[in-house]
């Protein structure tokens, strides 16, 4: 017989390693293995890590924006009430102030500011104001992100020493 080749394998050999093949490369197709999963929930979680870090640190820049602006406010109502009344307030306490009106004969029944703002985290810190005497005052407040040390206790636990400090100008 012209042209048929004699072969020294079957021809079900080649079938089942054919078969054998395509079962195997489908098996390797078909999933992750546990250390690439593994892998990746690692850099995820390093990813989330970092993010979380710089979140926080946004907040906490914030928050300080925050008190920062609130003792301006401040300033700025109390220095329309020693306009009016030719001196600042006896005492304003924190937490709980709620509005800065007119205690003077001058300027009773005014109101310079209807309620006056609290710390960002008014269940952790606090703002103090200090009267010196009738036209001298000083407001302190804790500022998450660092300050300079100053007189005065902003936190409601009486622990934490202000760190920033506004005073008339």
């Amino acid at each position: 017989m012209k042209g048929i080749i004699n072969f020294p394998l079957s021809i079900n050999y080649f079938r089942q390693r054919r078969a054998g093949f395509t079962l195997i490369s489908k098996a390797c197709e078909r999933g992750f293995t546990l250390i690439e999963l593994l892998v990746v929930i690692v850099i995820i979680g390093i990813l989330m890590g970092i993010l979380l870090v710089s979140y926080q640190g946004t907040r906490k820049t914030a928050r300080d924006g925050k008190r920062k602006a609130d003792l301006e406010q401040i300033r700025s109502a109390l220095q329309m009430y020693h306009a009016d009344c030719g001196k600042y307030p006896n005492a304003i306490t924190w937490p709980g102030a709620g509005a800065l009106t007119g205690g003077e004969a001058a300027c009773s029944g005014i109101t310079y500011m209807s309620k006056l703002p609290e710390d960002p985290l008014a269940s952790l810190y606090k703002y103090v104001y200090v009267d010196e005497d009738d036209h001298h005052y000083d407001l302190y407040a804790y500022l998450e992100g660092g300050g300079t040390v100053t007189p005065g206790n902003c936190s409601v636990a009486d622990s934490i020493s202000c760190n920033y400090q506004v005073n008339e100008p």
